[in-house]
């Protein structure tokens, strides 16, 4: 019966983190604001079909150890206060939902926080196997890059319902596009809905690649990805760094750069990886120099006025939040709150691109103190664990994600992204803490 629970929960696991980055969905309510907004659609994934199996998995595993006395109830430690402050949050997001006017949406996003904190905790239990997200994760991105690479090429996204795939094309208003005189350039969407989101996740490949190839470290020497040569790590490296350049994702950059920088500094058997990425990114954007200088200049049209459409953004998610300071819009409420323009075009309407100051608008100030103080408890259970303040160098890119865009808030790719970022992390510290290995737990 061990085995076969272990395998079980192996494949399911594995298709779940490959599965995760396609956006493959059944679209069962269509926005009220119309046909062709995202904000306000009710769907339900195909990862979130593989999480349910896994979760319903785990619960029968449970179950059968309780009637056999094998298991029992662990008592609430320091350690695990953070998942009582997590259904704090939840249980604030639900109630508050009941009094919106669009009470489902609300609904949505809280279930998408209740998933991403699953993830999170079936990484760190073990349920989900180690190597198998590992391996998940990396072959969904490796074929999402070969995706957003090939768009770039033909500079054309096509429509795919089973993939999850929205048409883009430069022509057409709405593309994420850099402009330079007459000539629109697609940027790479990969299977995402936006290019930044596909590089937030681009720089979570990248993390964990680079960590493997950290031989020193015990997280990585017990990898299953060790079993990879040298070569195929690289060619990961490689790919990963031209695709997160071809997203032409400021904030994702950024935040990789950063990154990079710091790990190159304290880690110094990353820093052969580290290079090879920097430079690939760095001859993605001298081959592409005329969109690469138009995209970060502040002259450029399309790219000024973007700028201005995100500090209005922040401007509009402080105003909204003033009206309702405390307990905020409710969950997912910002768009209908503000939605007073119908003949702007749908893609024009969006949270504001900071995470904190949208939490505001639709949390307030009550739902984000226990936000916050979750997230508190959580990193100082990890460092508890690691004790090394380095652990905490998976945040970095995820602070300034979230302090440019507002998809690892509004969208349920963004929110399984901060899952990401915090599952990994608390997985290498298990890992680090404990020396397993791949034990079932």
């Amino acid at each position: 019966m061990r085995v076969s629970w272990f395998r079980a929960r192996y494949l399911l696991t594995f298709f779940f983190f490959v599965l995760l980055p396609w956006q493959t969905r059944f679209i069962y309510r269509l926005s009220p604001l119309g046909d062709d907004v995202e904000y306000g659609r009710l769907s339900l994934y195909a990862s979130e079909l593989v999480l349910g199996f896994l979760v319903l998995s785990a619960l029968l595993y449970g179950l059968q150890k309780w009637r056999t006395g094998a298991w029992s109830l662990r008592p609430v430690t320091l350690n695990r206060a953070w998942i009582l402050g997590m259904m704090g949050v939840l249980l604030y997001g639900v109630t508050r939902s009941l009094f919106t006017g669009d009470v489902w949406s609300g609904v949505q996003q809280t279930t998408w926080l209740l998933e991403a904190t699953l993830v999170v905790m079936l990484l760190m239990s073990g349920w989900m196997p180690h190597k198998a997200a590992l391996h998940g994760l990396v072959t969904g991105l490796a074929v999402a890059a070969v995706v957003g690479i090939a768009e770039v090429v033909m500079q054309y996204v096509p429509a795919s319902k089973w993939l999850g795939l929205s048409r883009h094309i430069p022509t057409e208003g709405g593309a994420s596009v850099i402009e330079t005189g007459s000539t629109r350039f697609l940027r790479a969407y990969g299977p995402f809905p936006h290019p930044n989101i596909f590089g937030g996740y681009l720089v979570v490949g990248l993390l964990i690649v680079i960590a493997r190839a950290d031989r020193n470290r015990p997280e990585a020497i017990s990898s299953g990805l060790l079993r990879r040569s040298q070569s195929s790590l690289l060619a990961m490296t490689t790919l990963f760094s031209i695709a997160l350049a071809l997203t032409f994702s400021r904030g994702a950059l950024l935040a990789w750069l950063i990154t990079a920088c710091l790990l190159f500094l304290f880690h110094r058997s990353t820093r052969f990886f580290l290079g090879v990425s920097l430079a690939t990114i760095v001859v993605m954007l001298a081959v592409l120099w005329p969109f690469t200088l138009a995209r970060f200049s502040n002259e450029a049209r399309l790219e000024k006025r973007s700028l201005d459409e995100r500090v209005t953004s922040v401007k509009d998610g402080i105003a909204v939040w003033k009206q309702s300071p405390w307990f905020g819009v409710g969950p997912a409420q910002f768009v209908n709150t503000f939605f007073v323009q119908p003949a702007d075009p749908w893609w024009q309407w969006s949270p504001p691109h900071n995470v904190l100051v949208a939490a505001l608008a639709e949390y307030g100030l009550v739902g984000v103190l226990l936000l916050v103080i979750t997230d508190g408890l959580f990193i100082m259970s990890l460092l508890r664990g690691a004790g090394d303040w380095k652990i905490l160098f998976w945040f970095i890119p995820l602070v300034i994600l979230m302090a440019f865009d507002h998809y690892l808030w509004s969208f349920y790719s963004g929110i399984m992204l901060y899952a990401l970022f915090a599952g990994f992390c608390a997985l290498s510290v298990h890992r680090h803490h404990t020396g397993d290995t791949q034990q079932l737990s």
